[in-house]
């Protein structure tokens, strides 16, 4: 999270962005007896959904595939939307006429861009029932798509661009998923059984954005890591197993939850937490939750700028940088080994690099590097791909909408595409050498060279069809999964492994 926005329409990571509204107040109550006179009819009831008895498991008859690829989370093992070279084998150098081999196809999926996780031969993804109004997170085979389980509970949802935005995150034992209205679930990854649930607006006082929770739960060493965004805390990690929390980090600027995903990296040898937010970007400390670094954007009105003077003015950590987010935020931060940051964002925000340094006594502070305008670069939703030190992905910049694009870490263009446009689509690198891209309006796949000298298109098919094709896509053992707004297909694009 996928990773759905307005106009040709945002997302996420997943990411992508959530429903349309507000707090869960709002939503349209569950269907109701013919009226009662007012002085009579009993006030509405709020469900705690953390409560274990809250939900209903479905047990299917697939069953877990022998294949032993993974594809735990969004973007991967590492967070960097690539597939190692060595997990990579066999990857065809083009397709037949007709397209790559479809193994399966589920064509009952409720609008949405939740993308897969894969891990043990099971498929995870969030899904939604529109006639109960029940969210769910179902299971399927990853040999011929059969169900293995689904968990479901009432949530009522309105529909904005449709219903589902994140991805869930799995180390095969354990599965956990991100609901619109920002719960997590944690569950038994073979049986479904839920274990936990942590409401985060009403435990830390968070407010979900418009469009509803479009973040993607990190999975780092045993916990699940999420931006809050709430007055009670900023960032939080909790056991995989248990849901307990392991530490929160305090959140005095006050920034906001919108739909950028955590993302982790080592900087000046230190691991942290990386998230962007309406208000700023922060950097958390791994082990403890301490908040080592943070940048905030340049206010856009002259009280506004007077309290982050104020609130800066004792703080060494603490800078203002001269970009600002619009709207909302869904792509996520890349982190780059030598401590620089670069964010984009859509609305029209352009984008920035960041250079994040700490001197001898471990102050951390962040530099601006440079910014660029969105005439000049814009990544809208989807989290570019880090390659031999340029950045790939599709450029929204004012006259070049839709275009895939490679851009230097200098902030110089490499090259644009001007022959196809990709909408809001995503993509991933396969491997040392192969891009696959997915057309965000009409569902084409696109097989490209991760070549920094210029687009050179290998193979292309019409996979599936629009619209909003924005769904982040996952590989595992020469399989690559991929959804549009309401269908699921797994194709063979490598040697079946």
């Amino acid at each position: 999270m996928k990773n759905a926005l307005l106009a040709a329409i945002l997302t996420t990571t997943i990411l992508l962005t959530g429903c349309g509204g507000g707090d869960e107040s709002k939503d349209p109550p569950p269907a109701q007896p013919a009226a009662q006179p007012a002085a009579t009819r009993a006030p509405a009831k709020k469900v705690d959904v953390t409560r274990l008895d809250v939900g209903v498991l479905t047990p299917g008859e697939g069953k877990p595939s022998t294949d032993t690829g993974s594809w735990p989370q969004f973007r991967g093992a590492h967070r960097d939307g690539i597939v190692p070279a060595a997990d990579a084998t066999g990857l065809y150098d083009t397709w037949p006429a007709e397209g790559p081999k479809v193994l399966w196809t589920l064509d009952d999926l409720c609008m949405g861009y939740s993308g897969a996780v894969i891990e043990g031969g099971r498929v995870f993804f969030n899904d939604y029932d529109s006639k109960t109004r029940h969210w769910m997170t179902r299971c399927v085979s990853l040999a011929d798509g059969a169900e293995i389980w689904r968990w479901s509970y009432r949530r009522p949802i309105r529909p904005n661009h449709a219903i589902t935005r994140t991805t869930p995150a799995t180390d095969g034992t354990y599965v956990v998923s991100f609901d619109p209205k920002a719960t997590l679930h944690g569950f038994n990854a073979a049986t479904g059984e839920r274990l936990w649930a942590r409401n985060i607006t009403a435990e830390y006082g968070a407010r979900n954005p418009p469009w509803y929770n479009g973040q993607c739960p990190l999975l780092d060493e045993g916990r699940i890591i999420v931006g809050v965004g709430g007055r009670k805390a900023l960032m939080a990690a909790f056991d995989l197993a248990t849901g307990e929390v392991i530490w929160t980090t305090p959140n005095e600027a006050k920034h906001k939850l919108s739909h950028s995903s955590v993302m982790p990296g080592v900087i000046g040898g230190k691991r942290q937490y990386v998230w962007c937010t309406l208000q700023g970007m922060v950097g958390v400390d791994a082990a403890d939750g301490k908040l080592l670094w943070e940048v905030l954007w340049t206010p856009n009105s002259e009280a506004s700028a007077a309290k982050i003077k104020a609130y800066a003015a004792d703080r060494p950590n603490v800078t203002v940088s001269p970009w600002r987010a619009n709207t909302a935020v869904a792509p996520s931060p890349i982190v780059i080994d030598d401590g620089r940051i670069f964010m984009s964002a859509g609305y029209k925000a352009g984008a920035l690099m960041l250079k994040i340094s700490a001197d001898d006594a471990g102050v951390f502070t962040a530099k601006t590097a440079y910014t660029l305008t969105p005439e000049q670069f814009n990544f809208d939703c989807h989290t570019p791909v880090l390659y031999q030190d340029h950045l790939f992905g599709v450029d929204h910049a004012a006259s070049k909408k839709g275009q895939f694009a490679c851009l230097g870490l200098d902030g110089e263009v490499a090259w644009r595409h001007p022959d196809a446009t990709f909408g809001l689509g995503n993509w991933m690198l396969i491997g040392d050498e192969t891009l696959f891209a997915l057309d965000g309006d009409s569902g084409m796949l696109r097989m490209i060279a991760a070549d920094t000298g210029g687009y050179q298109q290998k193979a292309a098919a019409a996979i599936l069809s629009g619209h909003d094709v924005w769904a982040p896509m996952a590989y595992a053992g020469g399989k690559l999964i991929l959804r549009d707004m309401g269908k699921m297909v797994c194709i063979e694009v490598a040697t079946p492994q």
